[in-house]
């Protein structure tokens, strides 16, 4: 089964709450779940939030939508992956987070049949190992059986149980055989960035949703940013700075 696991906290250290924000009638994470529900080859959809009483908003927002959850570790990321895939079932893992409401469910598509369809793939990523597509299109695909494995190896490695991905495709001595999706068949400026960190992103895609609908692609997103250059002013000093640290903790 291939369940896609959006890891999500009203915690965030840069934009507090902003997984409840609300863009375009809906809050973050809603807007998020509802465009992968246009995905063709997710089997199911689930959330991994924290126990904390932090949490309990999301959870209240999540249990109303009817959108499935698991309350695990609040800073043992990857634990709280491992158990969320576990409690649902899941064989395939493509993990996200949920700072990429605009994420176009193609592109993790094109993730979850690259994984399935290339013989002795690990790993595929869309943004981790390449900088094709923008920050805001991060998914990455592996097995349940790697991220035990993976669980198991570092049981004290704090950083690397928190960017739950990042040994899977950064390991130096490169135990697993990764891949990027590959470049898209349209041109993306490098200057857009679409995850939301920071009240600028929030205002971007904010403007993005206004003018284009919950439901974009990110070629109508690549396109109508082209076409209103000055949106991209609002939050472009923030990509360059930014890029390092939200490859290794989004793991795209």
């Amino acid at each position: 089964m291939n369940c896609g696991i959006i890891q999500a906290r009203m915690g965030s250290s840069r934009l507090p709450g902003k997984v409840m924000k609300t863009i375009g009638g809906m809050p973050l994470i809603g807007l998020m779940v509802s465009r992968l529900e246009k995905s063709l080859l997710l089997d199911k959809i689930v959330v991994a939030t924290s126990a904390d009483s932090s949490d309990d908003v999301l959870c209240g927002y999540l249990d109303k939508a009817s959108i499935e959850y698991f309350r695990g570790s609040n800073t043992d990321v990857m634990h709280r992956m491992l158990q969320a895939a576990e409690k649902h079932g899941a064989e395939t893992i493509i993990r996200m987070t949920a700072d990429c409401p605009l994420i176009d469910p193609s592109i993790v598509d094109y993730c979850i049949s690259k994984y399935h369809n290339v013989q002795g793939l690990d790993y595929v990523g869309s943004t981790s190992l390449s900088d094709y597509y923008p920050r805001g299109q991060d998914a990455c695909v592996f097995s349940i059986d790697t991220l035990r494995e993976v669980d198991g190896l570092l049981m004290s490695d704090s950083h690397f149980r928190e960017h739950v991905s990042l040994y899977i495709y950064g390991a130096v001595e490169a135990k697993y055989r990764c891949e990027s999706i590959g470049k898209p068949d349209f041109d993306i400026d490098k200057n857009i960035r679409l995850t939301v960190d920071y009240d600028e992103d929030l205002v971007v895609v904010g403007k993005i949703v206004e003018s284009l609908g919950n439901y974009c692609s990110l070629h109508e997103v690549v396109r109508f940013l082209s076409e209103n250059n000055g949106l991209l002013d609002i939050n472009r000093d923030l990509v360059k700075t930014e890029y390092e640290n939200n490859r290794t903790r989004h793991g795209g």
